[in-house]
């Protein structure tokens, strides 16, 4: 399945940074690099159900599910394919398999959708030209690619002989009506109602709930427990069921003339925005109990715009799609991985997301980074190339990382033997900022997949010393790595309590280089960075709290670093008793020096003092520093204009 010769990888990457119209699917020109699809075919045997899609040759293809009512539905999306002809549905006979769709979904990838009842095991086997796909716990199919059960209602024959080449169906039975995001980005779509500031605001009145009143809106249940539905002022209907460990949301509107839908961050929450719809001017909230959506808030935003908002609880990873009318929302847990592909591992298990490329030298120095490779995105933000002399990463090998979660559909990594250059596509579900550096300490470069945090985000940056190859002060099996670690994952948790937004550096026993830390920072527009480490001496008897800080002209007036580092001095010492052993400036620390930020590094207390060490070791001494430095960085906050 994986064919890639230089001339492909490069043709693909031209295709995807060339822009499409919004409103309609233009296929790719056609060519020996392209699939055709000849046929998909419905089968049913031995208590298993499914269908055969058939090319003239099998490209590389993704698949996913979206839980519906009553049903699921499977979508298997084949990359770099063609399918000259208009949407074709069709109902089958079967008790599993339902329904069949398939279409062109954009210019180089075919969709199919599988409607199925309840929620199934489904397997796939690839053949030559061919994908079968299984869906039902019996036996496998014992008919040949391409022969149709003669039961079946539909053979789903496709044929290129149509009245609407190369465009698939506006309507709902149109597999490509569905789209998938995230609430994870905090970036706004175009057009959806941006502030002259450039935030993205969901503006439906929730700052005058004290003025308005909170409304919770009654639950009229139609169909049992597992699901609620709401009336809206206009006749309009919002449904909330749980899906297992997910969620799902259907709004019925049939007023509905267009609709926009994105995520915002802190708080995460997604908006969907309805043309044609009539709420009211105060805002309403529905309180549910989700796994996901807390609550369900809806208002007039324009004079010709209803907007309803799903308030979250955490990030979260949404598909929506349209059915008989209905707009509905799949809200989904983030897929948290590690995926590997020849020397590339893509981490994905907390705030801090990163490709790691074993044995890539793409950066040189720290302060001053060099750089050896080349950036830009596409007209959409979307897509990400870097490109770079293919000695700096000889041991990468062309080919696609496969992710389809809620950041990334895939990777491709394209060597031209021609230029003897290297390029990595980041084929990302919204616009992402990045940072590259080489890591001379672990032999391999790392990029890190960030949301810039705006002004009014106010985010702190939490960085647990150390890590990874690097412990830091060691005393007998006390190393001091761990205890950072363990207090900063306890301050997270405090600060996100009080709706603090936060970002940690790293969240286990991992490497993360000092100008690396500070990059990561800078490129985050974060407020604060707050550094926690504990000291170690030859002396003993020497023991206590230190903060150490550094203030810079990147500062400006007003709460700089030094502000900073006497509230979180303050703190440490009066809630754990320890010896004040005041705030000291050290401009040669990286993460002060080289952060734009107020910035401190505190020093929690002495390893190798027998009292201090002895206290570090207790759990709820560890807590207490954990509090200080909550209550110090949330006095900070409301310290800074």
């Amino acid at each position: 399945m994986k064919r890639f010769l230089a001339v492909l990888i490069i043709f693909c990457m031209v295709l995807l940074s060339t822009g499409t119209s919004a409103n309609a699917i233009v296929l790719a020109t056609s060519g020996s690099n392209y699939s055709k699809l000849l046929d998909v075919t419905y089968f049913c045997d031995s208590g298993q159900e499914g269908v055969i899609v058939r090319f003239d040759k099998l490209n590389s293809y993704s698949d996913h599910t979206i839980p519906g009512i009553g049903e699921e539905r499977v979508y298997v999306d084949f990359k770099d394919s063609l399918y000259n002809g208009s949407t074709v549905d069709f109902n089958t006979s079967g008790k599993i398999v339902t329904r069949v769709r398939y279409a062109q979904f954009d210019k180089t990838t075919v969709r199919v959708v599988l409607h199925i009842t309840g929620k199934q095991k489904y397997e796939m086997e690839e053949g030559e030209g061919y994908l079968k796909i299984y869906i039902g716990d019996g036996g496998n199919d014992t008919n040949p690619p391409g022969t149709a059960n003669p039961g079946d209602a539909h053979p789903g024959t496709a044929n290129s002989e149509t009245t609407n080449p190369g465009t698939a169906n506006p309507g709902s039975a149109d597999p490509g009506s569905a789209n998938a995001g995230t609430a994870n980005p905090g970036t706004a779509s175009p057009g959806t109602g941006e502030s002259a500031g450039g935030q993205a605001q969901d503006n439906t009145g929730e700052e005058n709930d004290e003025r308005a009143g909170e409304r919770e809106k009654g639950q009229v249940s139609r169909s049992g427990s597992e699901r609620e539905e709401f009336d809206l002022p206009d006749g309009g209907i919002i449904a909330f069921a749980k899906r297992g460990a997910n969620d799902e949301v259907s709004i019925s509107h049939g007023k509905i003339k267009d609709s926009s839908l994105y995520s915002l961050t802190r708080p995460d929450r997604i908006v969907i925005d309805i043309t044609g719809a009539r709420f009211t001017a105060d805002m309403a909230k529905i309180v549910v109990d989700g796994n996901l959506v807390k609550s369900i808030r809806y208002a007039q935003h324009k004079e010709n715009v209803g907007r309803i908002v799903l308030d979250l609880d955490q990030k979260a990873y949404y598909r929506v799609s349209e059915q008989d009318g209905r707009i509905i929302l799949a809200i989904e847990k983030p897929l948290l991985k590690t995926v590997s592909y020849d020397n590339i591992t893509y981490t994905n298990k907390g705030d801090r997301v990163y490709f790691s490329l074993k044995g890539a030298v793409l950066t040189e120095g720290g302060a001053d980074l060099k750089k050896y490779y080349t950036e830009r995105y596409d007209s959409t933000g979307k897509i990400y190339t870097v490109t770079f002399p293919s000695k700096y990463a000889a041991n990468l090998s062309s080919g696609v990382l496969k992710l389809d979660d809620h950041l990334f559909e895939s990777v491709t990594i394209a060597k031209n033997v021609l230029t003897g250059k290297t390029s990595l596509v980041f084929k990302a579900r919204e616009k992402y900022s990045y940072v590259i550096m080489t890591r001379p300490e672990t032999k391999d470069t790392a990029i890190t997949v960030l949301s810039p945090a705006s002004k009014s985000d106010k985010l702190v940056v939490i960085d647990a010393g150390h890590g990874g190859a690097e412990p830091g002060a060691v005393y007998g099996k006390l190393n001091e790595k761990d205890l950072n670690l363990d207090i900063a994952l306890r301050l997270n948790e405090l600060l996100k309590k009080n709706n603090i937004n936060t970002y940690m550096i790293r969240e286990d026993d991992s490497f993360v280089g000092l100008y690396e830390r500070a990059h990561i920072a800078n490129t985050l527009n974060a407020t604060l960075f707050l550094s926690i480490h504990n000291n170690a001496m030859g002396d003993v008897n020497y023991g206590g709290t230190m903060t150490l800080y550094y203030v810079k002209s990147s500062e400006g007036s007003g709460f700089n670093s030094y502000n900073f580092a006497q509230v979180i001095q303050n703190s440490l010492v009066k809630t754990l008793g320890t010896k004040d052993r005041d705030t000291r400036v050290r401009p040669e620390l990286v993460v002060l020096k080289a952060t734009k930020m107020p910035a401190v590094l505190a020093e929690i207390a002495f390893m190798t003092n027998g009292t201090d060490r002895q206290n570090l070791q207790k759990e709820e001494f560890r807590q207490r520093a954990a509090q200080a430095l909550c209550d110090a960085v949330i006095k900070s906050l409301s310290e800074i204009k």
